[in-house]
């Protein structure tokens, strides 16, 4: 299938890397000649620029193994699938909380249909989750490989809490009145109550990623027994 051509997915790797980066400039304000440094501290930010690290990574590793003439077990270039999983959760944390939670916050004081919005809440998120779906062999992971989704967002919010309990940094410049970037971790604001959002995010979305550790094990099960 034209899918599964290693130059297919060299070429889809190379132009996520090329839509990133044009997103995260956009993000940054480097096309309006305003650049704003904070927006490094953000989850979305960081996020992005997490996947822009792994997506490198799989445009020299493809790149290498067809300049090589190198094929991988059963023509897979899904490398590092648990690492993947992973970061494809860290992404689809940023779509997610931004459409279902901030959106709704702020709704008429952003302009959402823009590239420096749609390309790192949304483009990114797809490009991502994408990769995965469409070039990772299903079924490789092993059952407690999906609590490795947690690492990055509680990297983040350790970060956050250091520098939100220390007040170290005013996100005024984001048009934020806080010293949390999000006000669900506003811990000034709702005290000890952010504990209990955080926990029930890191519910859901382990949840969520259990649901589809599963049904990758049901599919590739599946697709044995029919091939």
């Amino acid at each position: 299938m034209f899918i599964n051509s290693k130059y297919f997915i060299l070429g889809y790797r190379v132009a996520a890397v090329v839509v990133i980066v044009f997103g995260l400039l956009a993000t940054l304000g480097v096309f309006r000649g305003e650049i704003n440094y904070y927006v490094f501290f953000a989850y979305t930010t960081q996020s992005n620029i997490l996947v822009l690290g792994f997506f490198i990574m799989l445009v020299v590793k493809t790149a290498a193994m067809i300049a090589y003439g190198e094929e991988p077990p059963d023509k897979n270039y899904g490398f590092h699938p648990v690492a993947a999983f992973a970061v494809s959760f860290a992404i689809l944390i940023t779509m997610m909380i931004f459409w279902a939670i901030l959106v709704p916050l702020q709704w008429g004081k952003i302009n959402l249909m823009v590239f420096s919005n749609l390309g790192v809440h949304l483009l990114c998120p797809l490009l991502m989750i994408g990769d995965y779906l469409l070039f990772y062999k299903k079924g490789v992971m092993r059952r407690r490989d999906p609590l490795a989704i947690v690492i990055f967002p509680y990297i983040y919010i350790g970060q956050s809490f250091a520098l939100g309990l220390n007040h170290a940094v005013y996100f005024a410049p984001l048009h934020i009145e806080s010293y949390y970037i999000y006000p669900f971790m506003d811990f000034d604001a709702y005290g000890g109550m952010v504990f209990l959002f955080i926990l029930a995010l890191t519910a859901f979305f382990l949840g969520l990623g259990y649901v589809c550790y599963f049904l990758e094990r049901r599919f590739a099960h599946r697709s044995r027994v029919y091939s």
